[in-house]
């Protein structure tokens, strides 16, 4: 069995090239490590020597053009050799004695779609192992923002199934920013799925966000607040694209309406989270939360998801009982 690892990277050298050092001593037959340079103008002297370095086992790539961050992801899936992929962002450091332990078990059960290991974002205190369908998208479904830590079965998760969603979402607000979680959601419907104490990564060393932050914080229009994708118009946006994923599975009503329950609350999270922007500006955030519920509500009414009456009525009547004080911060 093989095991790759695979980080994208884009003028951030300093950073790769840290992670390479890190992971170089972890390096086998069997788990090998791909970084992808994603036409970087930055850190160029910390690139090449990334390049420099002489071992089978590490593979660095450099792209002719910025091909997107997305894509680069992509890239990297499609080009290792992995029967299992691990992604890292390069501000995350992967465990390097988390790596044997990990591939031990999937060599024991070769049938796991999807893994996700301990880190700061996730915290579980014991292996949880979820069958396919209800149970394993209820342990995945919306739990799966961060890319970093994911594990795919490169047999189960093909690069044919990616090129099948590239074109399929093309045009889903969702699938630009979490392509991974669709990914995941596959899996979840055609393997097992693994919630591990194991800790694989450690975040994050960097803040990519901050400039986008500052520079839409700074913006009038309260319904592009925050950062480009956690504005109310984008997380409305991603709602009604996450409504597309779901009613393209083929799986049974219940468990689709069980989902979407799971997407109302987390995306109402989400845009709870917006509050402090508009509290500072004294804008009414309350109206607005009542307004994204009724979003919702109109989106779920008019999706290709085709809810029986009585699932859209209790839907619609879930939402609108959630209020901003329905979250413990």
């Amino acid at each position: 069995m093989k095991f790759s690892i695979v980080i994208p990277t884009y003028n951030r050298g300093n950073l790769a090239l840290k992670r390479v050092r890190e992971l170089l001593p972890y390096l086998t037959d069997e788990i090998d490590l791909w970084v992808l340079n994603n036409h970087s103008t930055l850190y160029v002297d910390e690139y090449n020597e990334i390049g420099a370095i002489d071992d089978k086992n590490l593979h660095y790539i450099v792209n002719e053009t910025n091909i997107g961050g997305n894509p680069n992801f992509k890239k990297g899936y499609k080009v290792c050799d992995g029967d299992f992929v691990l992604f890292s962002s390069d501000e995350d450091s992967v465990v390097g004695s988390s790596l044997s332990p990990v591939v031990g078990i999937l060599k024991e059960h070769p049938d796991v779609s999807f893994w996700k290991g301990k880190s700061v974002n996730y915290d579980w205190d014991k292996t949880k192992i979820a069958s396919p369908g209800m149970e394993a998208l209820d342990m995945i479904f919306q739990n799966n923002n961060y890319l970093s830590g994911s594990i795919y079965n490169k047999h189960i998760l093909t690069p044919e199934i990616l090129e099948i969603y590239d074109q399929a979402y093309a045009g889903n607000i969702a699938y630009q920013w979490y392509s991974h979680m669709f990914w995941s959601d596959f899996c979840a419907l055609n393997g097992f799925c693994v919630q591990s104490p194991i800790q694989v990564i450690i975040e994050h060393e960097g803040n990519a966000d901050e400039e986008a932050a500052r520079e839409n914080s700074e913006k009038d229009d309260i319904y592009v607040m925050g950062l480009p994708y956690t504005s109310y118009k984008q997380r409305i946006a991603q709602f009604n694209g996450f409504l597309g994923e779901i009613a393209d599975w083929g799986c049974e009503m219940k468990i689709k309406v069980a989902m979407t329950e799971k997407l109302i609350a987390k995306y109402l999270f989400l845009i709870r989270n917006l509050y402090g922007e508009y509290n500072k500006r004294n804008l009414d955030f309350l109206a607005l939360f009542d307004q994204a519920k009724e979003e919702m509500v109109r989106l779920m009414t008019e999706s290709e998801v085709g809810y029986p009456k009585e699932d859209l009525t209790n839907l619609s009547n879930y939402a609108r009982m959630i209020t901003v004080n329905s979250f413990i911060f």
